[in-house]
């Protein structure tokens, strides 16, 4: 018996004004003591976000994440995935510009300044590459990566004012989770996902 589950992200955006959209990735598959630490596909921001923000910088002044079964709810609402069922060791979520493009990148395994927590591949990191330099001067792509496992979950993560991640015509963002099946269930899969924060 198989359980669907999805993530969802809620983010907050500053121009003029806040905007918080949520937007879900995955699945995840995997089974009690399973490890799932992959590449998920790219998800394109909402059209009116990369429409709005062509040729502008986005400043993310905070994100908020959560790990649900999608529609699994009495009323078709999502439903939040016990911790103790599908744990979220960490991720890495990268929001991309139109000026960069994620890329599998070689790496030396025997380099030690090569984190543990980007080796996800024993040979390639998956991280975002500059093709084309930003007009601006700006970042074309933003690193958010958490840690602590799930505990982060249904947390805001604010930042200060004037603190942002600023990314330069953002389209796109890419997700790497670390994903431990933390409970036995018998022969059942898990399918669940962790989100990306745009």
């Amino acid at each position: 018996m198989a359980t669907d589950t999805t993530a969802r992200c809620r983010t907050t955006t500053t121009t003029t004004t806040t905007i918080a959209p949520t937007r879900y990735v995955g699945p995840i598959s995997h089974l009690y003591g399973e490890v799932w630490w992959t590449a998920l596909p790219e998800v394109p921001l909402p059209p009116d976000i990369v429409k709005r923000f062509d040729g502008k910088a986005i400043a993310i002044v905070g994100y908020e994440v959560d790990q649900v079964r999608k529609g699994a709810g009495p009323n078709g609402e999502d439903v939040s995935v016990p911790i103790n069922m599908a744990y979220n060791h960490h991720h890495d979520a990268f929001i991309v510009g139109k000026g960069s493009r994620m890329e599998k990148v070689p790496y030396d395994p025997l380099d030690v300044t090569i984190s543990p927590m980007a080796r996800a591949d024993p040979h390639f990191m998956n991280i975002p590459v500059e093709h084309t330099p930003s007009p601006r001067g700006l970042p074309t792509s933003a690193h958010l990566a958490a840690g602590n496992g799930g505990e982060y979950r249904k947390s805001y993560h604010g930042f200060a004012s004037p603190v942002a991640y600023v990314v330069d015509s953002p389209v796109s963002y890419h997700v790497l989770p670390m994903q431990v099946g933390a409970r036995a269930r018998a022969h059942a899969r898990l399918c669940a996902c962790l989100c990306a924060c745009e």
